[in-house]
């Protein structure tokens, strides 16, 4: 039973390592990550900009 326990466990570890590594080398992951970073930055200025006034200020013109 302890060969068949490391076995099971060799055979995860490289079925894991293979779609981590067909994963990031694929064209779909940056893109996913990025969407995910733009969704995530616009959600959290929707959620806290009144609370802490994260966002922009408003343009209040020229400085004299």
């Amino acid at each position: 039973m302890r060969y068949h326990n490391v076995i099971i466990s060799l055979v995860s570890l490289a079925l894991a390592a293979v779609v981590a590594t067909g994963t990031l080398s694929s064209g779909q992951f940056p893109q996913a990550s990025r969407a995910e970073s733009v969704g995530f930055d616009a959600l959290a200025h929707g959620l806290l900009d009144d609370i802490f006034s994260v966002g922009a200020q408003p343009d209040t013109g020229p400085s004299q």
